[in-house]
């Protein structure tokens, strides 16, 4: 429980400084603490181990 709770406030830490940003492109934030794909805030967060192994046919593959 603990390692989420930091976790979680390190992603509240990374997306305090994309939510200001108020431009009408979507936000990504890549991380690599071993999460499934999610979105906080409006902002898609993914995991760059999963978006590395992930088929070419899954809706959060970004093409790294």
């Amino acid at each position: 429980m603990r390692g989420d709770m930091s976790i979680n406030l390190m992603l509240e830490g990374e997306l305090a400084s994309l939510l200001p940003i108020g431009d009408v492109f979507p936000k990504v934030l890549i991380s690599r603490i071993g999460h499934e794909p999610c979105t906080r805030e409006g902002v898609l967060v993914l995991d760059l181990a999963r978006c590395c192994s992930v088929s070419r046919d899954s809706e959060h593959c970004v093409g790294i």
